[in-house]
């Protein structure tokens, strides 16, 4: 890994934790090990480190969603590893990148600020596809808003919401009932990633 990528992981780490307004430079050089200047070298102002870490987030997020298409069959399925992303970095005490910075999002650049709603826009296309499938084979019998893209954006803030309570409660029950709750709405199969008997023909 390259120094400019070490930089960009460790970076996404303690935003996810400490949020960006609070994050610096000293930060990294502590976390990382590296010269300030060193960091300049790489990104010369907080906004050129803001935006790589979003690029690098999305892209991230965006293989994972792929990882979740090509393993996942059904729309449940997906659902419930979709909302399995978010629940993997409340165990570890961090945020979705993209939430945390949304909270701050006046205080954003604009490049990093149109990062972060990109982000969004592609999870919910993605979460809009997925529903749509579950529509048409009937997994999700019980879908309360007419299009998948409204419903998707149900989604969406939900677990953002969910996630946010979570932390400031530091309880990740808190976030497990609103999944829960949100397949239950749905009419879908499972509720927290164990694979309902009918999935297996069973």
């Amino acid at each position: 890994m390259s120094t400019r990528e070490a930089l960009v992981q460790r970076a996404i780490g303690i935003v996810r934790r400490a949020g960006y307004a609070g994050f610096s430079y000293a930060d990294l050089s502590d976390a990382i090990g590296i010269r300030k200047a060193s960091i300049h070298h790489h990104f010369p102002s907080k906004e050129d480190l803001g935006l790589a870490m979003v690029v690098r987030y999305r892209r991230d997020f965006a293989q994972e969603l792929a990882s979740i298409e090509r393993h996942r069959t059904h729309a449940v399925q997906r659902l419930a590893a979709y909302a399995g992303l978010y629940r993997a970095g409340l165990e570890q005490g961090s945020g979705c990148l993209c939430g945390v910075l949304a909270l701050e999002i006046s205080l954003l650049p604009t490049s990093v600020a149109d990062g972060v709603r990109a982000f969004f826009d592609e999870n919910e296309k993605w979460l809009e596809h997925v529903l749509a499938q579950g529509r048409r084979t009937g997994e999700l019998r019980r879908l309360r808003h007419p299009t998948a893209a409204q419903q998707a954006h149900v989604i969406l803030a939900t677990l953002q919401g969910a996630m946010v309570m979570a932390r400031a409660r530091q309880d990740i029950e808190i976030f497990d009932e609103a999944a829960r709750g949100l397949m239950a709405t749905m009419g879908a199969w499972c509720v927290s990633g164990r694979r309902d008997e009918r999935e297996d023909g069973q």
